[in-house]
């Protein structure tokens, strides 16, 4: 079970724990890096990784860009058998995602102990 936490130039943050990607945000992410956040997805979807928690600690603000992402890699993940989901996530993101309507197809933990303890 590896908990170092890995972080390159042109990625997210994240760490790997039991075969869960928990990407961990350091600032918002907004309409210039979320290209990061989604190549960073990508490329972990691409090395065959389907479990994926996002944690929103750091995080106040989401662009629309990376809430299409977020939906997106959602049913990427879903179609070969994983899950993408949201932990500590504040109260104003908390009101985001039930206005625009997408709380039935994210699953959102209260935080990442939880999250990675629904993988297992």
């Amino acid at each position: 079970m590896s908990k170092e936490k890995m972080k390159t130039a042109d990625l997210i943050p994240y760490r790997e724990v039991n075969r869960t990607i928990i990407i961990t945000p350091d600032k918002n992410i907004d309409e210039s890096n979320s290209s990061i956040f989604q190549e960073t997805l990508r490329k972990l979807f691409r090395d065959g990784y389907i479990r994926f928690v996002v944690d929103l600690s750091e995080v106040s603000y989401l662009a629309s860009s990376a809430w299409g992402i977020i939906v997106a890699m959602t049913e990427q993940v879903a179609a070969k058998g994983g899950r993408l989901s949201l932990c500590n996530v504040g109260p104003g993101l908390r009101q985001i995602i039930s206005s625009i309507q997408i709380e039935e197809t994210i699953t959102i933990h209260t935080d990442c102990e939880e999250a990675i303890s629904f993988f297992s």
